[in-house]
This record gives structure tokens, sequence and C-alpha cells, in this order.
């Protein structure tokens, strides 16, 4: 497939890894924790709760998946000593290359970090380091060294000495960045973890990141990636939006200018297929001058095209098969007379063979490249390119029969996370996605990935152009059938440390939305459990609960906390 389709495919795979793996100064209290992010940093995750967050990567199961691959275990050792704090406040992950073999992560808090594990841990070095009248703490656990200071009400948590001096330093110089400053202001604080990709600075990380020595261009792609973070029991939800500031050097300034449409070449699409990507935009004018502007080249591409508003690109085992939807086909049917060599006629329908084979390149450029045009069949207003004769009368076929790939339960499922009309259109089922990758390049990651079972998942984007932005989701999600079996089943089996005292209650998390279970013990510890059995907290309380435990937003701020009463309190 294009390039372009495996650039949103590294990005949403790469985002998916991500997520697993004292001073004092008169600054005012409310500083934006963005004052603090070093300088150089590519990806900025913003967590809102630091242990729920924790939870939620433990429990979902694509990234349980995703723990064994190469490219996880080398991005998560260097994120380990994050497993030596606990919060539950509002931090930044910031995360900057360091060299061309390794990469730095900061971390800052709006609140104390408590330091957990240290107690236990073995060939553990501790001492103070002064910096402008300010304490840096160095710690070296076996291989992991970090450092930590408090300043200007904010916790710092870094795996560079070098970055927490900088950032004391430089604070009160400090400029924002206007963009990610609107960006952060914006950000959904009820979600859990939140997102922003600078991916004008990220070719050396993410080249650094996954391992390889292949250049990485997601710089061409666009300015910025903003994205919210949903980690469902379905699967990973990615939902916000993506800049391209400059539109002549990115890939999405290909579509200024132009408005998104309904998705329809799914409808002639074979239900077989592995993967498929659709391009749709009303004005193909202001695409061919996008597309001169990006190309650098000094005349607009042959009009031929001018009546086309969808380009379909399926992948069929290693097959491709392009489907360009018009609203006009007079140009497009003369120009493919003039240049046929044959016409062969099946089930009623006509195939021609081509003498040119190189124009879709040629005129949809960077859209479509190597792709030899052999073939070509008309159905309704869709006119169907392959480079083999099998692979049309296929398509015919299993359009007369009805099993085309709107009807199928991977384009239904995915039609469940996304909305009819679509700039860019994306869809591939773990054996698409492994190919996407291997075709453009990643065959190391490609072959780790093709050794997992995501056979029940599918993996998709949408992208959708708005006047100086494009709304943007990026999806792994189990692909399930949507009839619902009525019945009890039993989830999970939860062994505490003691008996039951206090009859199970559901609570709300008020992050997530979901529901979770509190329970106390006849040792009077209070548990509480997620939807997948996992323990995520025990407390060790005086005395027994009284009655009903309530949720109550003390705080006014969007929080719920547990309120009871014991025997003493």
């Amino acid at each position: 497939m294009p390039k372009p389709n495996s650039m949103k495919a590294k990005l949403l795979f790469l985002s998916a890894i991500l997520l697993i793996a004292g001073c004092t100064t008169k600054k005012e209290q409310n500083a934006s924790l963005l004052t603090f992010v070093p300088d150089g940093t590519a990806i900025i995750l913003k967590i809102n709760d630091l242990n729920s967050f924790k939870a939620e990567i433990e429990e979902n199961e694509v990234l349980s998946k995703l723990k064994t691959l190469d490219l996880t275990k080398r991005i998560s050792s260097r994120l380990q000593p994050l497993e030596y704090v606990h919060g539950e406040s509002t931090g930044l992950l910031s995360i900057s290359q360091r060299n061309s073999n390794d990469f730095n992560f900061t971390y800052i808090s709006s609140d104390t970090l408590p330091l957990v594990n240290l107690n236990s841990a073995q060939n553990k070095t501790h001492e103070i380091l002064s910096y402008k009248d300010c304490e840096i703490e160095k710690y070296q656990i076996q291989e992991d060294v970090f450092y930590t200071a408090k300043f200007a009400q904010v916790q710092l948590f870094s795996t560079s000495q070098r970055i927490i001096e900088n950032i004391i330093s430089d604070s009160d110089e400090k400029k924002l960045n206007p963009t990610l400053k609107k960006l952060y202001e914006v950000s959904n604080s009820n979600k859990l973890a939140h997102l922003w990709i600078n991916l004008n600075k990220s070719d050396g990380l993410l080249k650094n990141l996954l391992g390889t020595n292949k250049e990485v261009e997601v710089s061409n792609y666009a300015d910025w990636v903003s994205l919210d973070i949903d980690l469902g029991e379905e699967g990973i939800f990615l939902d916000g939006i993506t800049i391209a500031k400059d539109s002549t050097n990115n890939f999405l300034g290909l579509f200024s200018k132009t408005r998104p449409l309904s998705t329809t070449t799914t409808q002639l699409a074979p239900g077989n297929l592995s993967s498929y990507i659709s391009y749709t935009f009303n004005d193909y004018k202001s695409f061919a001058q996008n597309q001169m502007e990006f190309l650098k080249v000094d005349t607009a591409m042959d009009s031929l095209l001018d009546t086309v508003e969808e380009i379909g690109l399926a992948r069929i085992g290693a097959q491709e098969v392009i489907f360009l939807k018009t609203f006009g086909t007079a140009n497009i049917t003369d120009y493919l007379k003039s240049i046929q060599t044959n016409s062969i006629e099946f089930q009623g329908g006509e195939i021609l063979e081509l003498g040119q084979t190189n124009f879709l390149n040629d005129c949809l450029n960077p859209l479509i490249t190597n792709f030899t045009t052999r073939y070509s069949s008309v159905l309704e207003d869709t006119f169907i390119f392959s480079e083999d004769r099998e692979a049309l009368e296929r398509i015919i076929a299993q359009n007369k029969s009805g099993k085309t790939f709107e009807k199928t339960t991977l384009y239904k499922n995915a039609k469940e996370v996304t909305t009819q009309e679509s700039t860019i259109f994306s869809l591939a089922d773990a054996n698409g996605f492994e190919n996407n990758l291997r075709n453009d390049g990643w065959e190391e990651i490609a072959k780790e990935i093709g050794q997992l079972d995501f056979s029940d998942y599918l993996f998709g984007s949408q992208l959708i152009a708005e006047t100086d932005f494009f709304h943007a989701s990026y999806f792994i999600k189990k692909n399930s059938n949507t009839t619902a079996i009525r019945g009890v089943t039993s989830l999970y089996d939860v062994q505490l440390d003691a008996d039951i005292a206090l009859n199970p209650q559901f609570v709300t998390n008020h992050r997530t939305k979901r529901k979770e279970i509190v329970v106390q013990d006849i040792n009077n510890a209070l548990y509480l459990i997620s939807t997948k059995g996992k323990i995520l907290w025990k407390k060790q309380l005086d005395g027994s609960i009284q009655g009903k435990i309530h949720q109550v937003d003390i705080y006014k701020n969007g929080k719920l906390q547990l309120a009871f009463t014991t025997n003493n309190q």
C-alpha cells in the first residue's frame, strides 16, 4: 500500500507501544505544567491519574499482547524508573531524543510523587546534588538511574540530570509553543490520558524508538497530532485532531480547501480484502493545485481525472486494486478506449487490457505509486484497475453475488466508531496490517506482529478535513459480532487476603466511566477491584464500614471520592 497509509499505521502502532511501556521560587502556583516541558521534546503524554493509568495499561488486552515485542521491551526498559513512583494528580510525560540510540523521559507532576518499592530494591544508591540552591536527588537501582527535584510547586522526575538543571535554569524565559498551548487548553481532562506528538521533531526519535536504520519521515505527514486516549475493553481508541500548518510540505495538505464526502467505494470492493484505504475530496481542481505544490512541480497534472471524487485502494492477498469513483465517466472512458489492446467479456461486463500502464502513478502521485495499471473495468460510476485480470473477475463476480466489503463484519465493526464522511479512511485486518508494515520496509516489526494473535482485531483510522485542521481517529478494535448472548457468565475470580465482611458494591470510575467494585474484608482492609478482576488498591481502615459507601465530588473538580462512616470516623 502507499507510504502515507503505512505512516498512519506506524503512528497508531507507536502510540500503543508508548502507552505500555525540593526547590522554591516566586512563580505563580497556577503556572502551566507545559512551562517545565524540556526543549526538544517530541512526544508529550498528559496523564490525569498515574495510578489509574498504570492499572488501565495492565488490563488492556491489546497492550498485553504487545508487551512481548522486542520494541516494547526496549521502550519499557527505558521507562522502568516510572515503576518507582505513584501519584493521582495530573502529570506530563515528556520524551525526547538523547542520542541516535537512546531517549530520555521526564515526568512533571502537579503534586508530590511518592517513591515506592525502594526499601526492597537491591543494589540501591542515593545521593543529593546541589544546583542553583536547589536539591536534586540521584537514585541508582541496579541498571536504572533517575533524578528527582521539587521546583516551583511541581515535582520533576527524569532520567537526565541535565534536563532537570535546564528546566530550573530556563523556566523564567520559557516561551510556550502557541500551537501546543492551544491544544493543551482544549484537552479533555475527563479522559485518562492525552497524547501530543510534534511531528516536526519526531523523525529521529521515532527512528530511535523503532530501533531501525530505516529513515522515518513523519514530519512530511503533518505538524501536530493531538489525541485523547481511551483504553477500552474492546481495544485502543485515539481521538483528536491533526494540524498541518504548512500545507505545501505536508501530506495532509493535499486535501487543503476540500471537503470530505461519503465513502462509497466500499460498496463495490470485494469482501475478502485484507486492507483498504479511501481518499475523498469534493473538488479535484483544489486537490490538483495542492498536489502541484506538494510535489514542487510547475504545472498541474493532466485534467483527465477532474471528475474523480473518491480513490479507493484495496489489497487482496498480494494483489492491489484501485477504485476511482466519479461523477462523470466520459473523459476517462474515452481515454481507456484509446489505450486498450484487448477487450474481454465477463459475466455481462467488459474488462479492458491496457497498453499504457503508468498513468495512475503520473496523475495521482503520491496517493498512488508503483502501481501497474494493466486491466480496467467499470461498475456503475466507478472505474476499477488491477495488475491482473483474475482480480477484476473476482470483483465483478462478488458484486453480482452481493459479497462486498461493506457487508463484512470487519467493516461493520469499524463503522461503529467512525462516521460516513471521511477525507481519509483506512482499515485492515491483522494480516493486512502486518503486510502494510512489511511492504513499507518494516520487516522485523511485521514479523513480530505476525507472531501475535490479533485474528479477532481490526486496525483503522479516519481523518476528516476541516478549515484549519483534521478530525483524527486511530483505533485497534476487537472485531466482535453484534449479536448479544443473554445469560449469566463468571468474568473472573479474585482472592482477597481475608474473608469478605462488607457486601461488594459497584462504584463509578470518574475518568473511564466504567464500573468498579469496592469491598471490605474482616480485617477492615478496603479493596478497589477493576472490571477485569485486578485489585487496583488496598487501604487499611481502623474499623468496619457502617452502611453504604457513597461517591461525592468533594472538591467540585469532577473527581469522585468514596465517602463512608466507620465505627470511629
